[in-house]
């Protein structure tokens, strides 16, 4: 991915409301340097530096690697002429944080450098994840939040052979395996599974997107038996008609259950047991299977018609989580699950996407979390006050 592609990141960002001024202050920052490869960088240098002149909590430099950039001024009864130096012109020890306007590592010393793919990943995780999901346990204090990850098939003595030969594909496992298997004949562990050929196709052909009205996206409704899209999300087999309160999954693609049943999904498998154990909670599948907007999930997270003691899981990248300041919200590390060695058998259908064998243990994962930290219980669930 280019320089470009980032820099659009971080506008969309800027226009939600997350500015570059906001993000030193969070991150100790109090004498930032921008540094970008030359002269065709300077207009994102102006949208920064008007966020810094109009900010006024402090100021900012910018530098080129190459060449130099004559001051400009620019509206001039609203702002200060820019000035940018040449690299060569600074020290890099006056200043606490090195900010790279690109992804290429340019200039050292790295252990101050902040470069633009890192960037872009903060700005979107903060404001297209953390600020809403503050917002959620401010406005909703009795729902209880979890951030969850999800599993990837890990480089390890004891993969099968199976697995080894998925790191070296770079489309959908299953699908390539199909291709190479004689007619009527299934990898395992799909041979035990009771599918034909033609239906674990269409398992893996996700039904295409819908924009609604408030901005949210949702999944176009599917025919398809075995996927059973119905109003905008995937069906969760096996719901209650009578019930207190309700369990949602707002996560990927895993979680929505990409190749697997629509009755033998995690969240079909947790209905299952919570119905064994007379347990009055009905599970949502609101899981999306695209990344295309990466908006999407606090939307859809905004438009929950979630009530007091209902149980919220959202999907969160582990090291956004260990990174980037997400320890404000509780989290279920579920990858290490299927570290090997394990006794699931093949629960992958790709290096990143499970089958019903890995659905199956998810949910006794976090039906025994459930249960074994009282959330089933009329008790208090309480959050540390957000920054």
């Amino acid at each position: 991915m280019n320089d470009e592609f980032f820099i659009t990141q971080l506008r969309t960002c800027f226009e939600s409301g997350y500015i570059m001024p906001q993000f030193c202050i969070d991150n100790e920052i109090k004498k930032p340097l921008f540094v970008a490869p030359n002269a065709n960088y300077v207009p994102i240098f102006w949208e920064i530096y008007a966020q810094f002149f109009t900010d006024k909590r402090m100021q900012a430099t910018f530098c080129l690697v190459e060449g130099s950039f004559d001051r400009v001024q620019f509206v001039p009864y609203l702002f200060k002429e820019l000035e940018v130096k040449n690299i060569s012109e600074t020290n890099p020890d006056d200043f606490d944080r090195i900010i790279f306007l690109t992804v290429q590592k340019i200039f050292q010393p790295l252990d101050k450098a902040i470069y633009l793919d890192v960037l872009a990943a903060y700005f979107g995780v903060r404001t297209y994840l953390e600020i809403p999901l503050l917002h959620f346990i401010q406005t909703k204090p009795n729902v209880k939040l979890i951030l969850m990850n999800f599993p990837i098939l890990k480089v390890s003595p004891y993969n099968t052979e199976r697995e080894k030969k998925m790191f070296t594909r770079t489309e959908l496992g299953i699908k390539q395996e199909l291709d190479s298997m004689p007619d009527g004949i299934l990898p395992p562990p799909y041979d035990k599974f009771g599918y034909t050929k033609e239906e674990l196709l269409r398992l893996w052909e996700v039904p295409g997107a819908k924009e609604n009205f408030d901005g949210s996206i949702s999944l176009k409704d599917d025919l398809n038996e075995l996927v059973n899209v119905r109003d905008g999300k995937r069906v969760t087999a096996g719901q209650p008609e009578h019930y207190i309160n309700k369990i949602y999954f707002v996560g990927n693609c895993v979680y929505y259950g990409v190749g697997t049943s629509y009755d033998r999904t995690l969240e079909s498998y947790l209905q299952k047991l919570l119905n064994e154990h007379n347990l009055p909670y009905r599970v949502e599948n609101d899981s999306q299977a695209y990344n295309d907007r990466y908006q999407d999930l606090p939307y859809n997270l905004h438009y929950l018609p979630v009530k007091s003691g209902d149980i919220v899981f959202v999907f969160s990248y582990q090291e956004f989580y260990e990174k980037l300041g997400l320890k404000t919200f509780p989290f279920i590390d579920v990858d290490s699950l299927f570290y090997r060695p394990h006794n699931y058998g093949e629960v992958f259908g790709d290096f990143c996407h499970i089958n019903e064998l890995g659905h199956k243990a998810l949910a006794e994962k976090f039906f025994d979390l459930l249960v074994g930290n009282n959330f089933f219980q009329d008790v208090e669930f309480s959050y540390p006050p957000p920054p």
